[in-house]
């Protein structure tokens, strides 16, 4: 599935479990947005869904050489392990 800019109530459920903020559920007529405010937001969920696409993107298709090779994930190529520490790094800050 793909993210598409949407509210923050009714974003991508399977994207909102890796969103790092969360929004705070309160009723709409408790905070008064700009509409900047709420394209900021919807833009900020939008990001933030698609960082976590490209992340699951790339460790899977690195799995998918490892496997495809043969190779176990302990025996691979040092600079590949490399990249995929530092993705994890990234996705984990």
């Amino acid at each position: 599935t793909t993210c598409r800019p949407t509210r923050p109530a009714s974003i991508n459920r399977r994207c909102r479990r890796h969103v790092r903020s969360a929004p705070i559920s309160l009723p709409k007529t408790h905070i008064h947005r700009t509409p900047s405010e709420i394209q900021l937001a919807d833009d900020t969920l939008y990001a933030e869904c698609k960082d976590v696409e490209m992340y699951s993107r790339l460790m899977t298709g690195m799995l998918h050489q490892i496997q495809h090779r043969g190779n176990d994930v302990d025996d691979m190529h040092p600079l590949m392990k490399k990249s995929m520490e530092g993705i994890i790094r990234t996705m984990e800050l």
